[in-house]
C-alpha cells in the first residue's frame, strides 16, 4: 500500500475530526479526537471518543459533518480503545 502513496498528503482527506458533547453537571463537555475513513460512511476512531456521549459530530477536510448512523453497523474494542461506526451520510 506504501508504494501506491506518492506523498502523505494524498491520505489528507481520509481523515476527519470527531467532536463528541456530554451533557455533565456544570454544563457540556467535548472530548475531541480524529478518525480515518476506511469508505464513504465508515470510520475508525477511538473508543474514548464516541462510547456513552450523546451527540457525536464527524466533520471532514472540506467541512461537512455527519452523525453516527442510528442503529447503524458499528464494532468496538474497550481494551484496544478503538470503534469502527457507520455515518449516517458520506
Amino acid at each position: 500500500m506504501l508504494d501506491d502513496i506518492e506523498n502523505i498528503e494524498d491520505l489528507y482527506n481520509s481523515v476527519c475530526t470527531v467532536r463528541a458533547h456530554q451533557r455533565v453537571d456544570n454544563g457540556v463537555a467535548v472530548t475531541t479526537g480524529n478518525g480515518v475513513f476506511i469508505s464513504p460512511i465508515d470510520v475508525v476512531t477511538s473508543w474514548h471518543v464516541v462510547s456513552s456521549k450523546n451527540n457525536v459530530v464527524f466533520t471532514n477536510t472540506e467541512g461537512e459533518t455527519a452523525r453516527i448512523l442510528k442503529g447503524g453497523g458499528h464494532k468496538k474494542s474497550a481494551n484496544l480503545d478503538l470503534a469502527l461506526v457507520e455515518l449516517d451520510r458520506p
